[in-house]
């Protein structure tokens, strides 16, 4: 009988298991009629549901909650990996947005534990024989609970699917109002390394002029492999995540981490609405157990456009999550931070322009504005003549390295 024991305790799990779980990426699913992904939305437990939880009583689990589509969800990929150091011979670690949210069941004595029925599993806690399951707590908007075996039984069982870049893939999902040329832009914050496909591209900011009369900031491309915990800009052809799949990559194969990334990731936007009591029921519930990246229009610039081109700018509610409590930054994506002084500096601008690391933009217009010239220093277009004559290279305009693509 394959067997699966998960126990808990700071960054990772231990679990012994026996048949087809092994080194890899998982998801894990509900097998409900919602069928919704289990997913790290906190590294929070407020100390109510906590103490519900370790005297079996009811509550929900603050730190974990179920999505329906988690397929752009990087917070729903879990790296179980098997740990030969164990006193089991099956015993392995998990791992998902750095940290386990249920840190505290080991710290108390207990155990979270799965184990089989049929090809699914049951998760609980337990603890001096007090068992308390998880659920996907129907009608919660997907806030797990932990509740008797006897309660929620149509919620109980999980099924742990392996990342397999078909059914179970991580695809990104880029903003569609992002949109330069053919190619469309978005911001990811992932917890693991991942490798690009082809034709995708990933960014970071290493440099910045903010005083220019045209505040910019340069962007340095990372090759075919993202680091860990590096949140960058990434580049695709296409609106569709099942053309847009990145594979996580365990932590031995992951690249070194870049230096000088002035982005700033968010792994988490645990943002709630005051009135809904499903969510919680006192005001300390709330800030105990919130968090999420308060936007501030002073100091923060997310990803957009800047005269037709890629830049950075002030966030609209359409770049955000709103509630009723504020405007927060989303759950792994990033911003770019900004002191006052530069955003006063700024203040009569659309915004920063992006552009590469090595200053070269792309040419916009139809036709030119001055005379071009080669790299070699020869005339090879005049002013107000079509650009679409010249072939793909880069070119100087105004004293500029300009790139035709």
């Amino acid at each position: 009988m394959k067997r699966l024991l998960i126990l808990l305790f700071t960054g990772l799990t231990t679990i012994t298991v026996q048949g087809q779980i092994s080194n890899g990426y998982y998801r894990i699913k509900n097998t409900s009629i919602y069928g919704r992904y289990l997913t790290i939305s906190n590294n929070k437990v407020d100390n109510t549901n906590k103490d519900n939880i370790m005297d079996g009583k009811e509550g929900n689990v603050y730190g974990l909650k179920t999505v329906k589509d988690a397929i752009s969800d990087p917070s729903s990929i879990i790296y179980i990996s098997k740990d030969e150091t164990s006193k089991s011979d099956y015993s392995c670690n998990i791992k998902a947005q750095g940290i386990n949210p249920l840190k505290f069941l080991k710290d108390n004595g207990a155990e979270l534990k799965a184990y089989p029925t049929g090809s699914n599993y049951f998760i609980y806690g337990n603890k001096g024989g007090i068992v308390i399951y998880l659920v996907d707590n129907p009608g919660s908007d997907g806030y797990i609970k932990a509740a008797r075996k006897d309660a929620y039984k149509d919620y109980q069982e999980w099924k742990i699917l392996p990342i397999d870049n078909t059914t179970e893939y991580l695809g990104i999902a880029p903003n569609e109002n992002i949109k330069v040329g053919d190619k469309y832009y978005t911001t990811i914050y992932a917890g693991f390394p991942f490798q690009l496909s082809e034709g995708m591209k990933a960014y970071y900011i290493d440099s910045s002029d903010l005083g220019a009369a045209t505040p910019t900031a340069q962007l340095k491309e990372i090759t075919g492999k993202v680091p860990a915990a590096t949140p960058v800009i990434i580049e695709c052809s296409s609106l569709n995540p099942a053309d847009n799949k990145v594979t996580p990559l365990a932590e031995s194969e992951g690249p070194a981490a870049v230096s000088g990334n002035k982005l700033v990731g968010v792994y988490f936007c645990y943002a709630k609405m005051k009135g809904n009591t499903n969510q919680e029921n006192t005001a300390t519930n709330y800030l105990d157990i919130r968090n999420v990246t308060k936007y501030d229009e002073n100091t923060m610039r997310v990803l957009g456009l800047v005269d037709g081109k890629l830049g950075l700018v002030k966030a609209t509610d359409a770049d955000l999550t709103v509630t009723d409590q504020g405007k927060y930054i989303p759950a792994n994506k990033a911003y770019f931070p900004i002191s006052a002084s530069e955003a006063s500096a700024i203040s009569s601008t659309s915004g920063i322009l992006l552009s590469t690391a090595t200053g070269i933009q792309s040419i916009e217009t139809t036709n030119a504005s001055s005379d071009i010239y080669n790299l070699m220093g020869q005339k090879v277009l005049c002013k107000e003549m079509s650009v679409d004559q010249l072939p793909q290279g880069v070119y100087i305009i105004n004293g500029k390295k300009i790139i035709k693509r």
